[in-house]
Parts: C-alpha cells; sequence; structure tokens
C-alpha cells in the first residue's frame, strides 16, 4: 500500500514566513544605532546574523518537512529524557 503524502499547507508555511520577515525588520530598526555605538561600527551586523540564522531555520525547517516522524518512534526512550533535561538546563544556564 502506497502512502500519499500531502503538501504543506500554504496558509501557515506563509504566515510563519511572514512573521519571520517581520521579525527580521524588527531586529534591524532596534539595533542599527545601538550597533554604530559597539564596538561591530556596522548599522548591519546584526541584521546579518538574524538572516544568516533565519536562513539556517528556514532550510532546518524544509528537511523537518520533509521527514517521516514516524521513523522517531523507535528513538523516543533517547529523545525524550534529552529533551527533559535540555530544558532544566535552560532554567540554570540561560
Amino acid at each position: 500500500m502506497q502512502v500519499k503524502r500531502r503538501s504543506a499547507d500554504m496558509f501557515i508555511l506563509l504566515a510563519a514566513l511572514s512573521l519571520l520577515g517581520i521579525g527580521v525588520i524588527m531586529v534591524f530598526s532596534a539595533s542599527a544605532v545601538n550597533s554604530l555605538k559597539g564596538p561591530h561600527q556596522d548599522p548591519y551586523y546584526f541584521l546579518r546574523r538574524q538572516l544568516l540564522w533565519s536562513v539556517l531555520g528556514i532550510v532546518a525547517m524544509i528537511l523537518a518537512m520533509n521527514y517521516d516522524y514516524r521513523k522517531l518512534r523507535s528513538w523516543v526512550w533517547i529523545i525524550f529524557p534529552i529533551s527533559l533535561l535540555l530544558l532544566v538546563l535552560v532554567l540554570f544556564v540561560g
């Protein structure tokens, strides 16, 4: 039996990309003046960093969208405790 793959919901995808774009614009507008005063002396420093991480996030999102999550079922006993440990670690390390 062949499983039919569903495509991603375009509304959710466009909403996520719109929020990402708005976030990048907000980071630039909030940090351009401060980055001129800092050691970087470049108003686009934080914008470039935000764009870099945004592109990496989009690539990770596309990879996650195309991965069959049911294959992770055998790994759940390893992934779940690690996730809990990382959540608790955030409270102490930040």
